[in-house]
């Protein structure tokens, strides 16, 4: 059996080192997005002067190497963003991740975060602070239905390879994002071709676990010490 001791303890988190590492990773990440933006323009370029080449080698068959490309470049483009969408929500779930279990370690809580057997990480992670840091809801508000709409984005294009099963899913698409995604109904396709999603996702994290950050660096916990008889 468990005996609950008299002594209270106080504990906090110190997120000193974490809050350091989140910023460099962001930092790191911004600069393989800009190096990836560098290498569109390159690959743009290269491909368009293929273009240029075949055409002045076969002129009648302009029209046919300009819709051939045009898909080409559109595919290379897309390969990039859909790239950084998963990275970038990779590093959202590593962070969460570590977080919660900065917070177990802090409090030696024997709670962990995979005790509540959500496959969904990012739920998951907010409903572990939820009931061992009574994070609010209304401080995560404006900014978690972003999050979860570009996790729902960076699973189709994980698991459906970009793909979308009907028509119901490609209006659900375009109205979580609309304008953004260019959708290739033939294939059932959708391709990101500009750095705007990849930017507003990087933007969104960021505020996120800075809020998580912030909820946590000054609050002071109760610890009970246990002990086994």
């Amino acid at each position: 059996m468990f005996t609950v001791k008299d002594d209270i303890q106080q504990a906090s988190i110190d997120l000193s080192y974490f809050k350091e590492k989140f910023e460099l990773e962001i930092e790191y990440l911004k600069k393989y997005l800009i190096n990836n933006e560098e290498c569109i323009v390159l690959q743009e370029q290269k491909l368009g002067d293929d273009l240029f080449a075949k055409t002045e080698l076969e002129p009648d068959k302009e029209s046919y190497f300009n819709d051939f490309y045009e898909k080409e470049i559109k595919m290379l483009v897309s390969f990039y963003y859909h790239s950084s969408i998963t990275l970038i929500h990779s590093i959202l779930e590593n962070s969460l991740t570590n977080l919660c279990n900065l917070v177990r370690q802090s409090t030696r809580n024997r709670f962990a975060l995979n005790n509540l057997g959500n496959r969904d990480l990012i739920g998951a992670g907010v409903e572990y602070l939820t009931l061992t840091t009574d994070l609010e809801f209304e401080s995560i508000q404006t900014v978690y239905p972003d999050i979860k709409n570009f996790q729902k984005l960076r699973n189709i294009i994980i698991h459906q390879n970009s793909c979308y099963k009907d028509e119901n899913e490609m209006n659900k698409l375009n109205n979580l994002f609309p304008n953004k995604l260019d959708f290739d109904t033939e294939n059932k396709r959708f391709h990101i071709t500009g750095n705007e999603l990849v930017n507003n996702h990087l933007n969104r994290v960021k505020e996120f676990i800075n809020i998580l950050i912030s909820h946590n660096i000054n609050k002071t916990f109760l610890i009970q010490p246990i002990e086994n008889n």
